[in-house]
């Protein structure tokens, strides 16, 4: 596998979204924004998002969906690399935020759900009915931790469906190539968890969990990456099955903390962005 170095000197990025003319969209959390890296590499700014923009993926209608942490992590340059840390007193919480590509206009859809904020939305990905499952990290405080949750939003900001609520640290998000499951990483806990779709947007209440790191990305080829915690690895495996954990394929990463990877869906390019050194 080649690996190109296509841009760097990002302020925490996430979510990358590999498009069909080869530029790279993707979030910079700690800078606020909703970025366009060009296939030469040069960045564009595409919107001011405020908050801490966490995740991004293009929705039904061609815009591009924000989920946004609302600024719940502060940063700390140790030694060159961009280190997360506490939630600051002045986060208010997160919110759900909706980019018009062409205009860079903003909406907010959702900031809550049923009379509770959300902490820390993470990651989002859409199912062929348009819906959008995205992940609540939650959000640090000085004596704990508020928890997070798995969620089901319209994009059209009519609904919001909290399906599991006080996990400890939900992260990447993804759906089985069938629509069948919807898998989610929990961080700190370093588990993949498994939940069984009953129909678009409902879950059946059991769920089944195995070993995993920090993201869930599928393709149509119906292979999982999970980022375990071990600097410059990223492990790609076949689907979780009942049985437990699959055997992974560890690939070598030439940065620090690499979190999320995004497959064009024209082509055998993916995009992969590595937080820690931008």
């Amino acid at each position: 596998m080649d690996i190109e170095l296509v841009c760097e000197g990002l302020q925490f990025p996430e979510g990358p979204i590999a498009m069909a003319d080869g530029s790279i969209v993707l979030v910079e959390i700690q800078r606020r924004t909703l970025t366009r890296v060009t296939p030469g590499g040069a960045r564009e700014t595409i919107a001011e998002l405020g908050g801490g923009p966490n995740g991004a993926s293009i929705g039904p209608d061609g815009a591009c969906y924000i989920t946004n942490n609302g600024g719940s992590f502060t940063y700390h340059d140790i030694g060159g690399i961009n280190i997360p840390g506490a939630t600051p007193a002045s986060h208010k919480g997160g919110l759900i935020q909706r980019v018009d590509l062409a205009t860079g206009a903003v909406t907010t859809l959702y900031t809550e759900c049923d009379g509770k904020r959300f902490e820390g939305p993470n990651d989002l990905v859409f199912d062929k009915q348009g819906g959008m499952w995205f992940t609540d990290h939650g959000s640090s405080t000085p004596t704990g931790r508020n928890y997070g949750g798995l969620y089901y939003a319209r994009p059209d900001g009519s609904s919001v469906v909290r399906w599991r609520d006080n996990m400890i640290s939900p992260n990447g998000v993804g759906l089985s190539p069938d629509e069948k499951t919807v898998y989610m990483a929990d961080t700190m806990l370093g588990r993949l968890w498994a939940f069984d779709v009953e129909s678009p947007g409902v879950l059946y209440l059991r769920h089944r969990s195995s070993r995993a790191g920090w993201c869930a990305t599928f393709k149509a080829t119906s292979f999982w990456t999970a980022w375990r915690w071990r600097p410059g690895a990223r492990s790609v495996s076949p689907p979780l099955s009942m049985a437990g954990s699959p055997p992974s394929t560890p690939m070598a990463r030439p940065s620090t903390m690499p979190s999320r990877i995004s497959f064009a869906p024209t082509s055998a390019l993916a995009g992969q962005t590595c937080t820690m050194r931008g």
